[in-house]
């Protein structure tokens, strides 16, 4: 009999669990959460672009609108707000009907016939969110130009024609919302010096003129000045008036060639990016003063001699600080520390006291920096000056009757031995006047004259000196002496060894018997270069913009002591970086200003070659030169300049051969994507304008 179990049977129930659930719910959530929040990026992303893309489409909308409603204006006709720059306010006239078609509406007289105001205007005025246009149609011929200027302050105040002149006639619609920043200029005949402090405006463009071959003729007349201004001054760095884009410093366009109300000069100036350190000053006091001055069409008048490609070799430019003698200069390096005797010897020593070198003959070493230890020779030269030392203590000094330098016969080892092949006198008192040896009082220092030596600053120099035995008093050099024990430099042959001049030039001294040995440096203090015998500027390659111009001139002025020399070469060519040109050693060297004979061809070079007096050790100073060549008749350019502004300036017309400059208007836009800030990369663009309106 079988028996089965009574225990109940529990069958499995299949699915999840409440906690399963949950944990499932919540993943799943998360996973919706990420999709949606990268959809959401990427739709603030679109949205962004979008915003971006709106700012691009408004900036290039009203770049074309003000190009083309600006072009058929009239400068003159034009107002802004407020008076001083930055204006962020435009009024300016159009024709009537479309002003595309612009010979519609000319009168008889050639005067164009206005028929609407555009107000172009920032809005609010003190913090604009929007850029407006308020539009008068037709326009009121008979307001005056107080009445123009109300309008315009009183559309900018209020936001629209409203309340305005002519008001009934207005209609006001807004061209941008995206947090717009403008401003316009009026570049025009004119030019307000004025401001409360000075202050450089650099590349000012007055607008266009047309030049004559050869000579022209530039005019500044005082037309006013600012209610501010104490005067009706002028000052101007640079001019620009070059068909080859060439500025002319101010001051070069002296002197003038007419005058009233003043008198135009070169004046320092000391203001911060003034190149040369001068400007053309008119420092005029009443209305209507004038200058004229001639300008060469077309010309190169170079005063800095400094970047854009120029090489210097050899020469540097310095500046004039002397009061009417401003300016920029070019001229030779040299004049350098090139030893120092406490630097070879380690220490300042004491003055001598025991007459030791009465009636001697002295050699010291001047160690080259090639050598591996103990080499001080800092620079190298064309030629030095020596200076000697005599002690401090009273009541003695030091009288050379000779002295001489040569190389040294050991280069690796130097020491008392010299190459009398190099050997050669130093000289005291002057170059036109020189003494074979001088009388150095206590504590007093000594320089020979300019020796025409050239140093080598791996080489090693022994330099020889006998010293006078009238007086034991006068034989005390100052002693330079290595307080450390180790280095002798110094070699003496002493009164008992009986010296003469020729122990002095005399090659070999190692093997005198009664020679002696100083650590230190006996009696020579230092050692300072010439300038170089000649030095190089080469200049920037200049672009005539002529297919064959006629080379006119070539000048130059500067300070040029007697025997030394600037000589000029000139060389051409049609390839952009003149190698088609002759070799400079092939091009005829100038040292007279005057007529050129070059090729014409359109690059041009200057090459300068600055030479020094070598026994007085003078130099050049080239100020300038000017290369002139026939321009194209009827050239176009822009005129321009770095003017400065200042407490006493005035507002001038620019005349050229007594026609004013075509102006132009300049508008600088600059937009923000909606909700960013002008600061946000990406989000915010700048569009400069320029149109030409007609005149």
């Amino acid at each position: 009999m079988f028996s089965r179990s009574l225990m109940p049977q529990r069958s499995r129930v299949q699915g999840y669990t409440l906690i399963e659930m949950l944990v499932s719910m919540s993943i799943f959530s998360l996973v919706v959460l990420g999709i949606l929040g990268s959809l959401v990026t990427l739709l603030r992303r679109e949205h962004d672009l979008t915003k971006r893309m709106s700012m691009i489409s408004d900036g290039q909308r009203l770049a074309s609108f003000l190009r083309s409603t600006t072009r058929l204006s009239r400068i003159k006709e034009m107002e802004v707000y407020p008076q001083d720059a930055p204006h962020i306010a435009l009024s300016y006239p159009i024709p009537e009907g479309q002003f595309r078609t612009e010979n519609e509406f000319i009168a008889d007289d050639g005067t164009l016939v206005w028929g609407q105001t555009y107000i172009v205007h920032a809005y609010p005025a003190d913090n604009p969110t929007e850029m407006r246009l308020t539009r008068f149609r037709p326009r009121d011929l008979d307001m005056s130009t107080a009445d123009r200027k109300k309008q315009l302050e009183d559309v900018v105040l209020n936001g629209d024609g409203q309340g305005a002149f002519n008001g009934q006639n207005s209609e006001t619609r807004t061209l941008a919302k995206l947090q717009p920043e403008f401003s316009f200029r009026l570049d025009g005949g004119t030019f307000n010096f004025f401001d409360a402090s000075n202050r450089i405006e650099k590349n000012v463009v007055l607008g266009g003129v047309t030049l004559n071959s050869g000579e022209n003729t530039v005019t500044f007349r005082a037309v006013g000045k600012s209610a501010a201004s104490s005067g009706y001054g002028l000052k101007i760095d640079k001019l620009f008036i070059s068909p080859a884009g060439l500025a002319i410093e101010g001051e070069g366009l002296l002197p003038a060639v007419s005058q009233s109300g003043s008198t135009a000069v070169a004046e320092e100036n000391l203001l911060g990016n003034w190149s040369d350190r001068k400007v053309l000053g008119f420092p005029a006091n009443s209305d209507s003063a004038e200058f004229d001055v001639k300008f060469f069409n077309d010309t190169w008048h170079e005063t800095l001699f400094l970047g854009n490609g120029n090489e210097l070799v050899d020469c540097e430019t310095g500046m004039n600080r002397e009061a009417g003698s401003v300016g920029t200069y070019l001229t030779l390096t040299g004049r350098s520390p090139a030893w120092y005797a406490n630097m070879q010897s380690g220490g300042e020593g004491i003055g001598m006291d025991e007459d030791a070198a009465d009636g001697a003959a002295v050699r010291v070493v001047i160690k080259g920096s090639v050598l591996e230890s103990g080499g001080y020779i800092l620079e190298e030269g064309d030629g030095f000056t020596v200076r000697f030392r005599a002690s401090d203590v009273a009541g003695k000094s030091l009288r050379i009757k000779h002295a001489f330098i040569a190389e040294a016969a050991n280069q690796t080892s130097p020491g008392p031995d010299i190459d009398t092949a190099t050997l050669q006198r130093l000289s005291f008192g002057t170059g036109t006047s020189p003494n074979n040896g001088v009388h150095i009082a206590s504590g007093a220092s000594v320089d020979t004259v300019p020796a025409d030596y050239p140093l080598d600053s791996e080489k090693s120099y022994v330099i020889s000196y006998w010293v006078d035995d009238r007086d034991e008093d006068e034989g005390n050099p100052w002693h330079f002496k290595n307080e450390g024990g180790g280095g002798h430099f110094s070699y003496m042959l002493p009164s008992e060894a009986n010296p003469r001049q020729s122990d002095a030039k005399k090659a070999n001294w190692s093997s005198e018997l009664l020679l002696e040995t100083y650590p230190g440096v006996l009696g020579v203090e230092s050692i300072t270069t010439t300038y170089v015998n000649d030095g190089v500027f080469t200049s920037r390659i200049v672009d005539t913009t002529l297919s064959s111009p006629s080379y006119e001139k070539l000048f130059w002025d500067g300070v040029f002591p007697d025997n030394t020399t600037a000589g000029f070469q000139v060389r051409t060519g049609n390839q952009h970086d003149l190698s088609d040109a002759p070799d400079w050693e092939d091009v005829d060297i100038s040292y007279t200003p005057g007529a050129l004979s070059v090729s014409q061809k359109r690059y041009v070079q200057v090459r300068v070659t600055l030479s020094r007096d070598r026994v007085l050790d003078e130099v050049p100073q080239l100020q300038y030169f000017t290369l002139r060549w026939y321009g194209e008749e009827g050239a176009y350019v822009d005129l321009g300049g770095d003017f400065q502004k200042f407490s006493s300036g005035g507002t001038y017309e620019f005349l050229v051969n007594d026609e004013p400059p075509i102006s132009t208007l300049r508008t600088d836009l600059r937009l923000t994507t909606e909700g960013k800030e002008k600061t946000d990369a990406g989000d915010s663009w700048k569009i400069t304008v320029e149109t030409t309106p007609r005149n």
